[in-house]
Order: C-alpha cells, then structure tokens, then sequence
C-alpha cells in the first residue's frame, strides 16, 4: 500500500495475537495498523480454513455467470443472484455475459457484488459494467471465466469521502482505506473441456493457469546499509559520512516491479523505488500534451516534485489493469501556474478488445530512481525504471540512495505491482530486515497477493453466448445441518 507510513510491522510467523496499549506512551501508525493486520489475518485464514480456496453461501452464491436469455425467460424466477437485473430485462447481449449479484470468498477475502453486472462496458448501460475492469466484449472461442481479488490502497485523492472537511480542502489528510478490489476475467481457452466442474481446483489446467497468473517464485530481494569503515566509530546521535544509512530522515523505502518478467527476457523486467512508499501523488486538473496542470502543489520538497524527477501520471481505471504506466521526466515546474512539463505525453494505449477511455480521475505519482554508474553498483534506466539484475552472494548489490543497497535474487519470475518495504533509520544508521548483520535474508515480495476462482466455462459464438459448466462452489450454513423441529 503507498501510503506515508512509517513501516509495517505485521509479521505471520511472530504468532502475534493483538497489539497492548500502555499508558503515557506514543502511538505509533505502525501499531494500530498491525493490530488491523493480525485481526484481517485471523478472519481470512478462518474463513479459508473452513470454506476451501473458493465458495459462496448456498442461499447467496454471487458471481454466477449468466446470458440475457437467463433473465428475459418467461419462467426465470426473481433469486438473489439477479439483484438489480431489472435494467437489463429485455435487452440482448450479443459478445457479453452477466455477472450475477451475492457473496463468493476467494482465499478468505469476501468478495461482494450489489447487483447484476455485465462483463463487459454496454454503451447503452455503462453504470452496470464491472466495477474494476473495463474490459471490451467477446470473439468467437471457447473461454475459461475466472475471479481475480486482491486487497486496494485507497487515499482520500481516490475518494473524496475520505477527507474531512472540517480540516479545509488544502488541508491535511488523515487515515486512508484499503478495499477488497475484484475483477471477473474471461481466458480463451479450450483446455478446460473436459474438466469437470467438482475437479476444476485439482485439475492440472486450473494449477498451470495460478502458476501463470501467481508465479511460485515472484523473485527474491535482500537489501542492506552500506557498513562504515570503523562500526565501532559509530554514534547513533551524530550523522558522520561514516553511517551505514546516510539519509538525513527516516524513511520507508518501496521497490516495487514495473514491467515483469525474467531476467534475460527480450523485454527484461524492471523495477521503480521510492523513499515515500510512494505517497508523493498529486491530483492533476488538466493533461494538454505533455504538459500537466495540477491541482495543488506539494506542501514541500519531500512533497512535491521537481526538474529530472520521474513521474507517471495515472487513473485508478488504469492502474488495476496488468500493463504498467509510462514513466516519464520532469522537465519543467511552474510553481505559479502549477504546470508540470513532462518529457512525453502520458498516455496509455488501450489492450485489444478493451475500450480507449479518458482518465476519469488522473493523478500524478512521483519515483525516485537514479541513473548511475553499473560498475559501482549504480542502477541502469530503461523507459525511466531500472533494470532489475540478479546476483549471488556478494554480487550483483544495487545501491539506491545514501548507501542503502537491495539485492535481487536468481531465477525470479517478477509480477508487475509486486513490491518490497524497507524500512531504514538515522538512529542506528541501518535497514530493518530479516537476518544478520552483513548477511540479510533473501525475502519474497510483501505484496500484492492476488486469490483466483474458476467461475465458468463458456463459447462465444453466433452472435451469443452459451454457459457450458459453472465452476463455483457453495456451503450450507451451518445451522441448516441441523434438522428441524
């Protein structure tokens, strides 16, 4: 999540149960975000232990996929999963599909869905469109349909509602909101045939597709402060060149992957880094070319942005589909204007069968990496990130900024939006990360954890669409197993 924290302290193998105010101490964010975590982590694991990897209540069993002709049936009943279809009566749906409305949990996350939507954006009923995707309609084939659900970092520059405004429209924020985010996707496929709908989650084709979607091995990153000369010559008060961390504040520092990939590959993977999290964004009024009107300014430097720093200029819709946005420079700031000149335009190319939209809600994030110099352990730019390289033991390190240096690990499969935090402090002039001094432990990414579902088995084709198999699995309550009386 990219948001001014000052670090995250959840850790499952801790086996910690709650977090312990005591009295006349400071809070910390750190604190109350990790009771939230160890209450979220308890709920979930419950929640999956006892449903499986995937089901919804019987009475209320969301995301059922189906056709128009579900719904302008004569003898189609008034159920829960058509919740707010009466929009859609009628009409015909020649390359789309409905996403019916209930509950469905995915790897212990509810997923939840008010009413009837359509799979694809109908240009006679876009407010009825998935919320998270904006996804084109079909081509003839046979297609595999599966649920995608993640956990979203929501800000009050997302959502309005957030802010309080008591505290004046410039004024300052407060507690942001993470959200269950889902999307309903379609695969062209035919691998999926002949697998029934009680073995889909056992199947080899449903375990080679996560292993596509959820590599085993995302990559594997170490990072490190540099280690002064003397350690013995260290003051913990005194900022000396001598420091392991040299940064003049503390800092929670992000990498997080912006193109994926293996290393190697014809398009090898990158990655991009902030000493903010990533919480330096800035609502944007107007995009003109290449120039950029903001609404407001940061506060201050941390804040804000200036000439040769790399931004990209992104929408919400955007940024929950598997592309990564334009990085781009900053060429000029005017502060009285509130112009920024970027050197390109910042626009994103839609995928095929999707739809090319304006950004409804455009704002502007600001990265910190560094062209240097390779020999030294200097990061080398490509499009605006770095280029993630592999080592072993003592090579391959890349330094950052003010001696703090990651290290990624061999035969990664990098997923763009993963990310790692590395939390560094002036007091003790290091990095918190796992394992001894000199020798840090190699770590998978702290996020973003994606949970799938098989849904459904359909063909496109004549003009429609047929729903050959429903994958979804439901539970009975249990108080329905007793008998009654």
């Amino acid at each position: 999540m990219k948001g001014d924290f000052s670090r995250d302290t959840f850790d499952p193998a801790k086996h910690f149960t709650r977090v312990l105010m005591q009295q006349g101490r400071v809070m910390l964010d750190s604190d109350w975000n990790e009771q939230g975590s160890l209450l979220l982590h308890y709920l979930r694991s419950l929640a999956a232990d006892l449903i499986g990897p995937h089901g919804g209540p019987q009475n209320v069993c969301g995301f059922k996929i189906m056709t128009a002709a579900d719904l302008n049936s004569s003898c189609a009943p008034e159920t829960p999963e058509t919740e707010g279809a009466d929009d859609l009566r009628g009409r015909t749906l020649a390359r789309n599909f409905l996403i019916g409305s209930g509950r469905y949990y995915v790897g212990g996350l509810l997923c939840e869905n008010p009413r009837v939507a359509t799979y694809a954006t109908e240009a006679r009923l876009p407010a009825l469109a998935q919320p998270d995707l904006a996804a084109g309609e079909l081509a003839d084939g046979a297609y595999l349909v599966y649920l995608d659900a993640w956990e979203h970092h929501v800000t009050a520059l997302e959502d309005e509602s957030i802010r309080e405004v008591a505290l004046g429209a410039q004024g300052p924020d407060t507690a942001t909101r993470a959200r269950v985010a889902w999307q309903v996707r379609a695969l062209r496929t035919a691998e999926f045939e002949r697998v029934e709908c009680g073995n889909i989650q056992e199947s080899n084709q449903w375990k080679t597709l996560l292993a596509t979607l959820q590599p085993e091995h995302r990559g594997l990153l170490s990072a490190k402060a540099d280690e002064p000369d003397d350690p013995d010559s260290f003051e913990p008060c005194t900022l000396s060149p001598d420091a392991r961390f040299r940064g003049a504040e503390n800092q929670l520092y992000r990498v997080e992957i912006h193109r994926g990939g293996r290393v190697g590959d014809a398009r090898p993977p990158t990655f991009k880094w902030s000493r903010e999290n990533g919480s330096v964004m800035l609502p944007v009024s107007t995009v003109a070319g290449q120039q950029v009107t903001l609404d407001r300014l940061g506060r201050d430097a941390r804040s804000g942005v200036q000439v040769g720093d790399w931004v990209e200029v992104f929408d919400e819709d955007l940024t929950r589909r598997d592309r990564p946005t334009p990085l781009l420079r900053v060429t000029e700031v005017n502060p009285v204007d509130m112009v920024v000149t970027l050197d390109g335009e910042p626009h994103d190319a839609p995928d095929a069968g999707e739809r090319a939209e304006p950004m409804r809600n455009p704002l502007l994030r600001r990265w910190d990496q560094k062209e240097g110099d390779p020999r030294r352990g200097g990061l080398e730019l490509r499009d605006g990130a770095a280029l993630v390289k592999e080592g072993r033991g003592d090579e391959g390190w890349l330094e950052l900024e003010d001696g703090i240096r990651i290290k990624f690990e061999p035969n990664g499969n990098y997923r763009a939006g993963d990310y790692w935090l590395i939390p560094a402090r002036t007091a003790t002039g290091d990095v918190e990360w796992p394992g001894e001094v000199g020798r840090p432990e190699p770590r998978p990414p702290h996020g973003v954890t994606h949970f799938y579902a098989p849904l459904a088995r359909i063909e496109v084709g004549g003009g429609g669409v047929t729903v050959r198999a429903d994958y979804r699995r439901r539970f009975v309550p249990l108080a329905a197993c007793f008998p009654k009386k």
